[in-house]
């Protein structure tokens, strides 16, 4: 274990972890290949007194143990439960989650963690530019670690970690309110009904109180959270230079090059219920929310903001918002649907139920041949005409206005409760910043003086910018007529089958064959339906990064609307052929 404070640290521990790596290295030089991490030497950890607590005994070389909590006398315990408060942080911070710390200080949080390869190093090119990342984020004040993989040995973690003080400039450099300078900061208001209420929504009255203050008591966070934490790091790491190449700066680069094979934050140690010791923020998640018990409780929403971000706080707001409100909607639709039905089965009904189930008349054929098609009575449709007055009658005429008016107070009372949560959560005043992808750097090939920064930019010319609109959109229709070529396949499928069905003698296939038909021909709409949405999603992504939009932003918007009107192309192709396209005939057969 090591914690980097220049970049020759970086690697030093590498191929010297276990016997087997270092005659591997030692095979390789043997094969001439660069060693570029000869310079490696393994360096000795400073054990602390918090390591012989937590840890256990330990020996010394002359064989004398430690003094630890078993072997101490009535004195040394008394001084040990009047340790400092540090001693007790670094021992509640091991506790609580021991992988979310460095091991050499337990206090430092691992806020990411960029991941990468022994045969991604062994490259002097790959490492030097892994290195240079390293050691421009090393020079703005970020502390690394290193940590090798036990399952996957071939992996090794390097472990990041932002200091406070780096946290305050950065915030300021991106102009970031954090939740401690928040002056809207408030809890959310308790739950009307008792039985909506959890040990989070009651806050200075929990049980849990004493393990969680500041989560459950909901006061405003002292420093930055740990999503922002994170978030900071990693739009640090998006922007940083390590290159003197214009196009060459932040963390995608070189994940897009695959020197990273994986950057990510982790996790406040194991989601599990302990009885005993301090609560994290993912220990209160998993148990008062991400529980199937809890279906019918309060959503802890500040604690969901808090730990995961301001957009999933916003989209677990919304749902909550938008199910309650559906709970009178839920309830004026079943009060309808109650009533058609007492119109329908338990009173006389309409006078076109009654005129329909009563009568005496006959149906004519619905084909030519009176043989496969007989003569019906027209009370054979009595149930069919029932279920129809049962879904239109008056009372969803008096639902369908209902249900206008309470969409319109959804949206007022939302914007309402958008505004509230924006004003608690500091994201009032929030603008969307749009970041160029590392994808139309590299495929950029001019330079042009921009009037809105006032500096060079990079920009694709007109003639492969168009060239690349014509071959994306061309394959967008191609995709979509072929939707409705597998349609009309089907339709033809099917009135083949009626028409075997029609000039066969057997009367038992004939009788089948139409059933059959739509069966099969229904089955393979759905079949492939199913398959051509999980193709059209690669399609789109395909074609957008084809098109290779300037920003993130345009990208996302590109693919939603391909994948869009693919999925569109994909679900009513049928539908649109039988409404507009089928002809039927003058005589009035099928």
């Amino acid at each position: 274990m090591l914690c980097a404070n220049n970049p020759h640290q970086i690697g030093r521990i590498l191929f010297k972890e276990k016997r087997k790596r270092k005659r591997r290295s030692k095979e390789n030089l043997s094969e001439g290949q660069p060693n570029v991490l000869q310079h490696i030497r393994p360096t000795k950890r400073r054990k602390t007194n918090t390591d012989s607590i937590a840890n256990g005994p330990t020996t010394t070389t002359g064989g004398s143990t430690v003094p630890t909590t078993a072997n101490l006398t009535q004195r040394g315990r008394r001084q040990l439960r009047k340790q400092d408060s540090f001693d007790k942080a670094v021992l509640d911070a091991r506790l609580l989650a021991r992988s979310c710390y460095f091991k050499d200080d337990p206090l430092k949080r691992i806020d990411f963690v960029l991941v990468t390869t022994s045969e991604i190093c062994a490259d002097v090119v790959k490492y030097t530019e892994i290195k240079n990342f390293l050691k421009a984020l090393i020079d703005v004040g970020v502390q690394l670690e290193i940590e090798f993989g036990v399952t996957f040995s071939e992996y090794f973690f390097i472990k990041v970690n932002i200091p406070d003080s780096c946290v305050t400039h950065l915030a300021n450099l991106y102009h970031i309110d954090l939740s401690c300078v928040n002056e809207h900061y408030s809890n959310p208001s308790k739950p009307i009904f008792k039985f909506l209420e959890t040990e989070l929504s009651k806050y200075e009255h929990s049980k849990l109180l004493e393990r969680a203050p500041e989560s459950i008591a909901g006061t405003k966070p002292s420093k930055a959270t740990n999503a922002e934490r994170s978030m900071l790091l990693q739009t640090l790491m998006k922007e940083i230079r390590y290159s003197d190449s214009p196009h060459e700066f932040g963390l995608e680069s070189l994940l897009t090059k695959g020197l990273f094979i994986a950057a990510y934050p982790l996790h406040e140690g194991p989601y599990t219920w302990t009885r005993k010791g301090p609560l994290s923020d993912r220990q209160l998640l998993g148990a008062y929310w991400a529980n199937f018990s809890m279906i019918f409780k309060a959503q802890p929403l500040n604690l969901i903001e808090k730990y995961f971000g301001t957009e999933l706080g916003m989209y677990f707001a919304w749902i909550e918002f938008y199910v309650s409100y559906l709970i009178p909607a839920s309830i004026v639709g079943i009060l309808s649907f109650i009533l058609g039905s007492v119109n329908t089965y338990l009173t006389d009904g309409t006078h076109v139920t009654t005129e329909i189930c009563e009568s005496d008349k006959i149906m004519c054929p619905y084909c030519e041949h009176y043989s496969l098609c007989p003569f019906t009575p027209l009370k054979t449709e009595c149930s069919y005409c029932r279920l129809g007055i049962l879904l239109d009658n008056p009372s969803t005429v008096f639902f369908s206005m209902f249900m206008s008016v309470w969409a319109t107070y959804f949206l007022v009372m939302w914007k309402r409760r958008l505004y509230i949560l924006r004003m608690r959560w500091n994201v009032l005043n929030l603008s969307i910043e749009e970041t160029i992808r590392q994808e139309f750097l590299q495929t950029a090939t001019g330079m042009r003086f921009s009037k809105a920064t006032g500096e060079m930019e990079a920009y694709i010319p007109n003639v492969k910018h168009c060239s690349q609109f014509v071959l994306t959109h061309a394959t967008l229709m191609f995709c979509a007529l072929l939707v409705f070529a597998v349609a009309l396949s089907v339709i033809v499928y099917q009135y083949k089958m009626r028409y075997i069905a029609h000039v066969t003698k057997d009367t038992v296939v004939s009788r089948r064959a139409s059933w059959t038909a739509s069966a099969t021909g229904s089955l393979f709409v759905v079949l492939s339906i199913m398959l051509f949405t999980v193709l059209y999603e690669k399609v789109s992504l395909w074609l957008t990064k084809k098109e290779c939009p300037r920003t993130q932003q345009a990208f996302d918007r590109a693919f939603i609307v391909k994948n869009c009107i693919l999925n569109f192309a994909n679900n009513y192709a049928a539908i649109t052929y039988l409404a507009f396209f089928k002809e039927i005939p003058d005589n009035g057969t099928s």
